[in-house]
């Protein structure tokens, strides 16, 4: 068992960007939601309600990042004010947003309907990220990386701290695998948490006992899989050889277990995994994910990993047949 990251199409996330992509995707629906309305209902909500505030946005968010680049508390405070300009335009589109949806919504079209539910469906979002950038930049709190909008188009997008050199933190989704011998992966899931992968064993346990009608031989993963329960968890269900690393500072007791020679010729085997995530990555595009949502997310990790299987499959045969 391993686990990688696949990341989702978004740009790195920032406060000031997703406000900003706020104002953008609003003014283009409301620029949709004009033609739609007809001249009438402009008249009625007169022009300002379909104004679009893209350029005052981008001079903002010019300014906002040549700000950044200084230091010292003047900078700090340019930087607040900053922001908070950005947040009246970003409340003002959305007020306008709200106008126009509402307007929307007396129509019987179906595309008027459409375009509301996007209307109500954005602002809800972008009300969140107004929320997101007042308590983290103008009140300066924590906010915990659950709690936070990464970006309106992938909102499935989770932050993942992995203390990699060049990149401690990824976004996207954790998704774990399990492979057998010979290289194939006969299982994969996208998590819906950014945590340790230890509570997901006993599902892997019986993922692997449905497909082979029995348990595995040996069992290994990294450290992050290592828990006592998981242990007995996976005795319990038949498998002979556990082969996992305790974290934390073992025992002397716990030291002689793992440098037993089964043990450590287990753990090598279980490098063969990190290969095999590096190939996927690489030759399979699980790099990064270029399809939308969660679902799309679980579509191009699936592919991915049937086409890698088959290819397996298919060396193997060649091989055998001495092609």
């Amino acid at each position: 068992m391993d686990s990688t990251v696949v990341e989702t199409n978004v740009h790195h996330p920032t406060d000031s960007r997703l406000l900003g992509d706020g104002v953008r995707v609003v003014s283009r629906l409301l620029r949709r939601a004009r033609e739609a309305l007809g001249e009438e209902a402009t008249r009625l909500l007169g022009k300002e309600a379909f104004r679009t505030r893209n350029r005052s946005v981008r001079r903002l968010t010019k300014k906002l990042h040549r700000i950044a680049l200084r230091k010292g508390e003047k900078a700090a405070e340019e930087l607040k004010e900053a922001y908070r300009h950005l947040v009246r335009i970003t409340r003002a589109s959305l007020a306008q947003a709200g106008r126009v949806a509402g307007a929307l919504r007396e129509r019987a079209d179906a595309r008027s309907q459409r375009l509301a539910d996007k209307l109500f469906h954005f602002v809800a979002l972008v009300e969140q990220g107004i929320d997101q950038a007042v308590r983290r930049v103008l009140r300066e709190e924590q906010l915990p990386a659950a709690e936070k909008v990464l970006s309106l188009f992938e909102e499935h997008t989770m932050i993942i701290t992995r203390r990699k050199v060049g990149k401690p933190r990824e976004f996207g989704r954790k998704v774990l695998i399990d492979e057998v011998e010979g290289g194939i992966i006969s299982r994969y899931e996208v998590l819906s948490e950014a945590g340790r992968e230890h509570p997901h064993l006993p599902e892997s346990i019986e993922g692997h006992r449905e497909r082979f009608g029995k348990a595995p031989e040996l069992l290994t993963a990294d450290r992050g899989v290592y828990s006592k329960a998981n242990e007995e968890t996976a005795k319990k269900a038949g498998i002979r050889r556990v082969a996992l690393p305790q974290s934390g500072r073992p025992t002397k007791k716990r030291k002689e277990y793992e440098k037993q020679r089964w043990f450590r010729r287990a753990f090598a085997f279980r490098a063969g995994v990190e290969g095999r995530i590096s190939v996927l990555r690489r030759k399979y595009a699980l790099e990064r994910c270029p399809y939308h949502g969660e679902d799309g997310m679980g579509r191009w990790v699936g592919w991915g990993i049937v086409v890698h299987n088959l290819s397996k499959i298919s060396e193997k045969q060649a091989a055998q047949q001495g092609c």
